[in-house]
């Protein structure tokens, strides 16, 4: 039988001496959250012609059709 994702493996406890606590939550809800905000923003400049020419110039002239 498969096991869970968010229940303990195998064994008698925990394994590693954190603890899961508000502000662990928090934070990792907050970078999941910017993670997202920032990661869909990107999207647009890797379009744009003057990053392209910049960091990209192969793909930038097979664009442009040379």
């Amino acid at each position: 039988m498969a096991g869970g994702g968010f229940g303990p493996g195998p064994g008698t406890g925990k394994e590693y001496p954190g603890n899961l606590t508000p502000y662990v939550i928090v934070t990792c809800v907050i970078a999941a959250m910017g993670g997202l905000i920032f990661g869909y923003d990107i999207g647009g400049v890797t379009s744009m012609d003057s990053f392209l020419e910049k960091f990209f110039p192969s793909v930038y002239k097979e664009a442009e059709g040379g």
